[in-house]
């Protein structure tokens, strides 16, 4: 059996004041331009990889 790869991962969007979010969270994060994303590394480590987009570029983000 195939592990599941996070193809379809929960986005959400953040600002400085997330208070629904640690702020020690770990997180892998990714950016070009004016696009960023992050990746929760708790999230990460049960799917090790997660397949998304950043802009218009396909990326996939392992742990």
């Amino acid at each position: 059996m195939g592990c599941d790869t996070g193809s379809d991962p929960r986005v959400q969007t953040l600002t400085e004041s997330s208070p629904d979010l640690p702020e020690n969270m770990r997180v892998i994060g990714i950016e070009e331009g004016e696009d960023a994303k992050a990746y929760s590394v708790g999230r990460l480590s049960m799917h090790e990889i997660s397949n998304s987009t950043l802009g218009e570029q396909p990326v996939a983000v392992g742990y």
